[in-house]
């Protein structure tokens, strides 16, 4: 396998296609790259996130060879991802209820429920603020990663603390999500049998 890699160009062996012509134009062009996000593939196939800087190192005037610096940052972008997802749940979520209360409101049917929706948003309000604050933490996490990524400043321990936080506030933000969208569900349940 050294051979082989000896006999192609890093952008043939792990970069998507769609990525080689782009990288290959701004290296030509500027000579360097700096913290540049680049999809590659590993020897099975799956797709990573790397995060790369190339610097020149040149022999008198003449470009010898270009340097890479690059960091995995797959599980970083995956987190961003369900950091998006669950705010946009969380967003759902508040949208349901503020669509149930205003048919609740519009219906003189339900106005025999308006305690039962005051209820409801005060049940609602703890996972909801729970997963609030999750989120936040979880973006203050992301923060400080990429601050550390950029300072390159990645040890293993810290590494090791940031996935266990990852873990344990996305398990925090997906049991309370689960919670309000249930409170959700079966309010939406009790104003039907109500309506009928």
């Amino acid at each position: 396998h050294h051979e082989e890699l000896l006999q192609h160009n890093w952008l043939d062996l792990f970069v998507s296609q769609e990525q080689r012509a782009e990288l290959a134009a701004i290296l030509s062009d500027q000579g360097s790259l700096d913290d540049r996000e680049i999809i590659m593939h590993d020897q099975q196939g799956h797709e990573l996130v790397l995060q790369w800087t190339f610097a020149p190192f040149y022999e008198g005037p003449n470009l010898k060879y270009l340097i890479g610096f690059g960091y995995d940052i797959t599980r970083l972008k995956k987190v961003e991802r369900e950091i998006t997802l669950f705010n946009e749940q969380l967003g759902k979520a508040y949208d349901d209820l503020k669509q149930a209360q205003q048919t609740l409101v519009e219906s003189e049917k339900m106005a025999s429920l308006g305690s039962l929706v005051a209820g409801v948003a005060h049940e609602i309000n703890t996972p909801i603020g729970i997963s609030v604050t999750a989120s936040s933490y979880l973006q203050e996490q992301v923060a400080d990663f990429k601050q550390h990524l950029e300072a390159k400043q990645l040890s293993r321990s810290y590494l090791n603390e940031f996935t266990q936080n990852l873990d344990e506030s996305m398990q925090l933000l997906q049991g309370n999500l689960r919670r309000a969208s249930e409170l959700i569900a079966s309010f939406k349940q009790v104003a039907v049998d109500q309506s009928s």
